[in-house]
């Protein structure tokens, strides 16, 4: 089973349109999960009264993942090497390096990580020509 990381910016699209379930309808099968830093953006954009965090929560369909040893090495090298990168972008990759995952982000410089380090990912540049057609996403079908 493929196991799909997110970033707070995929997240919070889907999340301000209100159809987290099409996320599901996108990647049939697939496990979602988020990094602890995504989660605490999450729970921060909620103090400051954006409500599109509650739909993201209530929906129940993300697993909150924490960080094994090796990838917090792997995180403080990241960190050390892209200074542009946010805790939760860094997080996201860290773990989809290191556990196969694919990360799901719309983030340029995420993406070019991703590359460098051959982690697979999919934006939703790939999403909306899936939507357009109507067919749920194959995992062939991620850069990297």
């Amino acid at each position: 089973m493929t196991s799909l990381v997110f970033d707070t910016d995929v997240l919070s699209t889907f999340g301000k349109i209100k159809r987290l379930d099409l996320l599901e309808k996108l990647f049939p099968g697939a496990d979602f999960s988020i990094p602890t830093s995504v989660n605490n953006e999450l729970f921060k954009a909620k103090d400051c009264g954006y409500e599109f965090v509650d739909h993201i929560i209530d929906s129940r369909i993300f697993e909150v993942t924490l960080l094994r040893q090796e990838e917090v090495f792997f995180l403080e090298k990241l960190h050390d090497e892209r200074r542009k990168l946010g805790p939760g972008e860094l997080e996201c990759i860290s773990i989809c390096k290191h556990r196969g995952n694919v990360l799901v982000t719309n983030d340029t410089a995420a993406k070019k990580v991703c590359d460098h380090y051959d982690i697979k990912f999919i934006d939703l540049k790939s999403t909306r020509f899936y939507f357009v057609v109507f067919k749920p996403i194959t995992f062939s079908c991620a850069h990297g």
